[in-house]
């Protein structure tokens, strides 16, 4: 892989990623802007993209919608109409990508899990949400830790999260592809 093509998948994920946490309300459509421009600077181009990335960050909340869906196919993305499921499974995805890259604790996805779908509601968050029930407080002065079962459930939810991820990569699309 070219580092051209190397410096687009990455700018690709990263939009991916973006539009998941988006979805849940963990960033603001600012970020979306940001995520446009890399895109932009990585090679890609369209008119929906040029848009979304020419947005004010003072604005992005109002206008980033507009364009959102149209530039997300521009790029070979799919879009989800926010406060769907297939929304909130993406949302989980990003943050589960989040605690692969390590920038989110294990145990911080699944209380955010559990807070965010709670149970019944998002089958692949009923794993982490059982496991913040299942979890001690998170009180640095209670002395307690999650045993041993608990750390190996979460580690098989994040290896299902990181197949399910791997799964989901972004194809990045060739000038062939692209016409």
């Amino acid at each position: 892989m070219t580092s051209d093509r190397i410096r687009r998948q990455a700018a690709l994920t990263s939009l991916r990623d973006t539009v998941g946490l988006w979805y849940v309300d963990q960033v603001g459509a600012d970020a979306l802007v940001r995520a446009a421009c890399t895109l932009l600077v990585a090679g890609f181009d369209g008119p929906s993209l040029c848009m979304l990335a020419a947005v004010s960050v003072k604005n992005a909340d109002n206008e980033v919608p507009e364009y959102l869906e149209a530039a997300l196919h521009e790029v070979g993305l799919d879009f989800h109409e926010r406060d769907t499921p297939a929304a909130r499974e993406a949302g989980l995805r990003a943050m589960a990508a989040q605690t692969l890259s390590h920038a989110v604790t294990p145990r911080k996805l699944a209380g955010w899990a559990h807070r965010t779908f709670g149970h019944d509601t998002l089958e692949p968050a009923e794993r982490p949400a059982e496991l913040d029930d299942a979890s001690p407080p998170d009180d640095p002065h209670s002395g307690a830790a999650p045993t041993d079962e608990q750390g190996a459930r979460l580690q098989r939810f994040l290896s299902w999260s990181a197949v399910r991820y791997r799964n989901h990569r972004p194809r990045c699309r060739t000038a062939a592809t692209a016409a």
